[in-house]
């Protein structure tokens, strides 16, 4: 189930759904899972008239992301998330995560 804000009083920005989490267990990992999950939240959008939804993808997470790319969702803010020290392998590129970290 994917954690959306809506305006007006959240992280939304105006006339935008923002998905703030988006995560689909590992057991489950199969791309027309999240494309489904995406499509309820565009219908979720246009049903509170909003003209966008904003989502936010790392690239790391390459399946999660060429399905956004599938879709018509495109680049419109980049933020970089660095890591140091021990990688941890709890992290996997074809998990279907779409998170906010700020």
């Amino acid at each position: 189930m994917p954690v959306c804000h809506l305006p007006p009083n959240s992280e939304a920005p105006h006339g935008s759904a923002y998905v703030k989490l988006l995560a689909i267990d590992s057991r489950q990992r199969k791309p027309e899972h999240l494309h489904a999950l995406l499509q309820g939240v565009e219908e979720l959008a246009g049903a509170g008239q909003l003209q966008r939804v904003v989502v936010p993808a790392y690239t790391y997470y390459w399946t999660a992301y060429q399905t956004l790319l599938e879709r018509g969702y495109h680049v419109d803010f980049t933020m970089v998330r660095m890591k140091r020290g021990k990688q941890e392998d709890y992290e996997d590129a074809s998990d279907l995560v779409l998170d906010d970290w700020r």
